[in-house]
């Protein structure tokens, strides 16, 4: 993970006062998921070298049939006449395709080395929260709709108090 550190990240030049996953408490928590994940198969820590000399550098984890990039980093200079991001993701991918691994979360980030995977962007979450008094009986009314929906019982009584069927009228 040391020899990431002084590479850059994938996707463009290094930032004003250099890069904030570089400080130290960052690189501690890195440091921390490869050692616990190591542990238990989950962290994986791929390189991509010539000689002494590392070319790029992924981390990531796995977890029920999925790989999770955490982060990336290319040496830049002769190594990005190879294209070094898009090589050692590929690497990564040909490694986990026969041990089951069919999803790859390509993590936060519009890069250019993911270009070419056909990924395709997923939210990380849905937040939904009334801002208002006046929002929150809309906001209940959902709620309770979601939790309804899987709920097939409620439902039948619904769908049989509207004249809709669904449960029987008894004989």
């Amino acid at each position: 993970m040391r020899s990431c550190r002084s590479s850059r990240r994938c996707g463009g030049a290094q930032p004003a006062g250099g890069d904030v996953l570089d400080q130290p408490d960052y690189m501690r928590f890195y440091e921390t998921v490869l050692r616990q994940g190591f542990a238990n198969g989950q962290a994986h820590l791929f390189t991509l070298g010539a000689g002494a000399e590392v070319g790029a550098c992924l981390l990531g984890v796995t977890h029920a049939g999925v790989f999770t990039l955490l982060r990336i980093a290319t040496a830049g200079g002769n190594w990005s006449r190879i294209s070094p991001g898009r090589l050692i993701v590929l690497e990564a991918m040909r490694y986990f395709l026969p041990r089951g691994v069919r999803t790859f979360d390509m993590g936060i980030g519009d890069y250019p080395f993911k270009q070419g995977f056909g990924i395709q962007p997923e939210p990380l979450a849905t937040l939904e929260a009334p801002l208002s008094r006046k929002g929150w009986p809309r906001y209940t009314l959902r709620r309770i709709r979601a939790w309804a929906r899987g709920h097939e019982r409620l439902r039948a009584l619904v769908r049989y108090m509207k004249g809709k069927g669904g449960v029987s009228k008894g004989a």
